[in-house]
């Protein structure tokens, strides 16, 4: 189980975001945003979804 995703610490420890450097390429599941947990894995790889379908202007649901 991932550690939580804190805030504090200079964002030490937040998790990376879903997008990356190279175009196409996604970080999905419990060590990207936003976290740990089967729930938080599901979640990354909805947001994940969303950006190949809307784009990089998608923010989640609205």
């Amino acid at each position: 189980m991932p550690a939580p995703s804190l805030a504090a610490g200079g964002v030490g420890f937040l998790r990376p975001a879903n997008v990356t450097a190279l175009p196409g390429l996604y970080h999905v599941g419990g060590w990207s945003h936003p976290g740990g947990g089967l729930p938080h894995a599901g979640m990354s790889g909805a947001l994940v979804a969303g950006l190949i379908v809307e784009g990089p202007e998608f923010r989640g649901s609205q």
